[in-house]
């Protein structure tokens, strides 16, 4: 039987729960403008309709929205895109409350793991800024050319849980933290002996 660590496991959703907006929507305003972007959900509303009615899932259309505006686009252009996106805009919908609550745990040497369904382009820069983990949807490259596609699944919902017990032994923690704000989180949260759900305003 293992010895549990004296270190103590913190997850964090981003979208909604660290920011104050969903940082794929605002990406895509940021890449493409609103115009662009409001034409193409005009002419593809059957998509979304068939995600109200719980036919396809958000990952599905994400993907279709990655193949549609970005397939064929070098790697590294993107990323001075997403890269540019990170630095200007995502610093000004953190919540505060999230932030100062995130480095809390970190003063208190807690393991501190970001866990999102948005893009490691731009997750990536401000986890490292803040020296925290993460694990989120990637996107598929070949040869420096996006794909379209995802690497792995859309991490949301359920591929939260999975990726997490991927990577972490659970069972090795002596506390585990979770904050979520969506539908998305809760089987994230049911992981933690401590779940905080929209917590911060």
């Amino acid at each position: 039987m293992g010895i549990k660590l004296k270190r103590q496991l913190v997850l964090f959703d981003f979208d909604g729960t660290i920011t104050k907006k969903d940082t794929f929507s605002e990406f895509l305003i940021f890449a493409l403008g609103r115009r662009r972007l409001f034409v193409f959900l005009l002419f593809h509303i059957h998509l979304l309709l068939l995600y109200l009615f719980g036919v396809i899932s958000i990952g599905l259309i994400k993907q279709k929205i990655m193949c549609y505006f970005f397939k064929g686009y070098s790697e590294e252009y993107f990323q001075n895109i997403t890269s540019n996106f990170a630095e200007k805009k995502i610093p000004d919908i953190v919540k505060e409350s999230a932030l100062n609550k995130m480095i809390w745990h970190k003063e208190k040497n807690h393991q501190v793991v970001i866990v999102s369904a948005s893009l490691k382009n731009w997750l990536k820069i401000w986890c490292e800024k803040y020296d925290v983990e993460l694990l989120c949807t990637e996107l598929e490259v070949k040869n420096g050319i996006l794909t379209g596609y995802f690497f792995k699944p859309n991490c949301h919902g359920l591929e939260k849980v999975h990726r997490i017990k991927e990577k972490y032994e659970l069972n090795m923690y002596s506390q585990i933290y979770a904050y979520g704000n969506s539908a998305g989180d809760k089987k994230m949260l049911l992981l933690a002996d401590n779940a905080y759900y929209k917590t911060f305003k």
